[in-house]
């Protein structure tokens, strides 16, 4: 299992390497209260998650202690001795709630670098909607190598992507091509389409995706008295187009989740200061 808030300890802290090594030693190494030598983890990652051999063990080892030793991830008890901390250590230390979003994790998307990369995106992104600017800010990473790993994840059924677009409504047809037009040639806005629904028309742009795990745990804890926060939730930029009624359930169902600009919190002209290029 792996819990998002520690994912973000682990980005935040700039050991998402470390990160990896502690799902893999947290499982292995369950029945023996956590702890683990150094100069077992070679042969324990050969031969059971089939990480290619060292050329040099000793090197990797002593790179291994220089990380693990400045970890949160990890206890120096002594000698090439460690700990595995535990997960509600870290959240009531870090955090201070024990209470987290967590997510099943396949043992072999520990093997690769690149796949579990891909499924720490995956869980980031899973029932927000951040951009894929900001996400690749946030993990030092291009916005092309978030793509890769959202196509990726969505292509396995791992992590779902939801297609969002949000409408800005014209009075005719005739202004719904203008406008449409507009887009593309001044503003380099591509990718809009003309929708006519009940009557009025509407051009349809892209906005962010929304991601969905398929499998999510929300495991119950107890907070530190005194040290969280009440956070008020932001206002939303978009609304749903569609209500939850059985009319709405039809639309959803022909057109997809379509949205409306949430004026004054973000409007259409705000949409085009922030992706057009004029």
């Amino acid at each position: 299992m792996i819990s998002k808030d520690i994912l973000k300890l682990a980005i935040e802290k700039k050991e998402r390497e470390n990160f990896r090594f502690w799902l893999i030693l947290r499982q292995a190494r369950k029945d023996k209260s956590g702890h683990f030598r150094l100069s077992d983890l070679p042969r324990y990652l050969h031969g059971y998650y089939k990480f290619s051999d060292h050329s040099n063990n000793k090197r990797f080892i002593q790179a291994k202690y220089n990380q693990f030793n400045k970890s949160i991830f990890f206890r120096h008890l002594k000698g090439d001795l460690f700990q595995v901390v535990g997960e509600k250590r870290l959240l009531i230390d870090h955090t201070g709630n024990a209470t987290t979003h967590k997510y099943k994790i396949p043992a072999q998307v520990l093997k690769s670098k690149r796949d579990f990369l891909d499924y720490c995106i995956g869980v980031f992104l899973s029932n927000s909607t951040y951009s894929n600017n900001k996400v690749a800010d946030i993990f030092k990473v291009t916005p092309r190598r978030i793509q890769q790993a959202t196509h990726r994840n969505d292509k396995t059924a791992l992590i779902v992507k939801e297609h969002r677009n949000v409408l800005t409504y014209t009075e005719t047809l005739a202004d719904a091509y203008s406008l449409n037009q507009t887009l593309s040639d001044v503003y380099q806005i591509k990718g809009t389409k003309i929708l006519t629904i009940s009557g009025q028309f509407y051009v349809s742009l892209n906005t962010t995706n929304k991601y969905h795990f398929q499998d999510v745990i929300r495991k119950k804890g107890t907070a530190r008295k005194g040290t969280l926060v009440k956070r008020e939730k932001p206002e939303q930029y978009f609304k749903s187009m569609f209500k939850k009624t059985a009319s709405g359930k039809y639309y959803r169902e022909r057109f997809g989740n379509l949205l409306y600009f949430n004026d004054p919190v973000y409007s259409f002209q705000d949409y085009l200061n922030e992706h057009g290029c004029l």
